[in-house]
């Protein structure tokens, strides 16, 4: 990113330089014009005052322009740079203009509030899964108690089921065995 803001600024500032290669030229060129003519020392100083003055006020313009540009793609910069490391409340206040650089930031503005309201609308939705999540895991949990207190319930069932057999089973050997021990006793008598 560093290497582009150099080769930008380079750019902007040899565009600077271009005026008064122009004014150079243009000042040569009149000196040739003025030099097939009457040539006056006085008159190509003149020409040459005048127009180096207009080259160093349009390199001065253009310096000052992409000066004021490079401060608002800076500022841009870091902006966007802080939006990529997370912090999406980062703003950035470039002097409001409607060039390429403000209409930009406008952009990077709207896309930075879409990004928060999807954001904003993917953790509305994330916490509604979560809490849908951990009522069906109490639910679960609460069917798995109840179950391990209905195969409690089945085993004790049993249990006393079988000892009611059990004890039956006595009951009757016992009703058995005194018919016959009363049997044989009175085959005995």
């Amino acid at each position: 990113m560093e290497r582009m803001g150099m080769k930008l600024r380079t750019s902007l500032q040899l565009s600077a330089v271009f005026p008064l290669v122009f004014a150079i030229a243009i000042t040569l060129a009149l000196r040739w014009w003025l030099g097939c003519e009457a040539r006056s020392e006085w008159l190509d100083t003149v020409f040459l005052i005048a127009v180096g003055i207009i080259g160093l006020i349009m390199a001065a313009v253009i310096l000052a322009y992409t000066r004021d540009i490079l401060a608002k793609i800076r500022k841009l910069n870091e902006w966007t740079n802080s939006v990529l490391k997370g912090n999406l409340d980062t703003t950035v206040d470039p002097s409001p203009s409607d060039d390429e650089v403000g209409r930009l930031s406008e952009a990077l503005r709207a896309m930075l509030a879409e990004l928060k309201n999807a954001y904003a609308s993917v953790h509305q939705e994330a916490a509604t899964h979560k809490e849908k999540f951990l009522n069906e895991k109490r639910r679960a949990d609460a069917t798995l108690v109840a179950t391990k207190q209905l195969s409690d319930s089945i085993a004790r069932y049993r249990e006393s089921q079988q000892e009611v057999m059990k004890k039956e089973r006595m009951h009757v050997l016992d009703t058995v065995v005194k018919g016959l021990v009363h049997d044989f006793g009175d085959a005995i008598t």
